[in-house]
This record gives structure tokens, C-alpha cells and sequence, in this order.
């Protein structure tokens, strides 16, 4: 796969891998874009069962540099493209151009 900012993408997106494995791939190239140290895990109830977490069906925890979030999978894959647009947005921001660098 090839993205133009990264190169060629490896492994290439596969539509018949799981979909936290889906969502970890999708924040390893948010990752990539940002420099933002992303990583997503299976969610977990708020209960414990037999003194332990049990993962909660198609919630996952989304962690950037330290903040997480609990989305389900579509909802995840939103917040890491706002992630991208955030971080993009803020280098427009603060890159300094040619007529406020003389």
C-alpha cells in the first residue's frame, strides 16, 4: 500500500483482520503522522467479575500521550482522524512561514 506521506505501508490494511487489530493499525499510522504516541486497547466494564475487568464487546480505550477514551469501533476510527486533523491544523498554526521568519 502506498500512502504519500509514509512510503509504502507494511503490512497493508487487510479487511479480514479483527477490529482491534484494524483500529491498532489505524493509530500506528496516526502515530506515524503526528508523532503523538497512540495505542488502543480492548475496553473494559466498569464491573468486575470473579475479581476481574471483562473486556466490554466493541469498546475499545484509546490512549494518546497518556489521555484515553473509551469509543466504540466507528467512533474510534473518528477520533483518530480528528487526531490527524488536530495535529496538522496545530503545525499549520505554529510552523513559522518565510514572512514572519525574515
Amino acid at each position: 500500500m502506498w500512502d504519500g506521506n509514509h512510503g509504502r505501508i507494511e503490512p497493508a490494511f487487510d479487511q479480514a483482520w479483527d477490529r482491534l487489530t484494524k483500529l491498532r493499525w489505524v493509530a500506528a499510522l496516526t502515530e506515524m503522522d503526528t508523532g503523538l504516541r497512540i495505542r488502543v486497547y480492548p475496553g473494559y466494564s466498569a464491573t468486575l467479575r470473579n475479581g476481574e475487568w471483562v473486556p466490554a464487546t466493541g469498546v475499545y480505550d484509546v490512549l494518546v500521550t497518556g489521555h484515553s477514551g473509551q469509543f466504540t469501533y466507528h467512533d474510534a476510527q473518528r477520533f483518530l482522524d480528528g487526531v490527524t486533523v488536530g495535529a496538522r491544523a496545530y503545525r499549520r498554526a505554529t510552523t513559522p512561514t518565510e514572512e514572519t521568519s525574515s
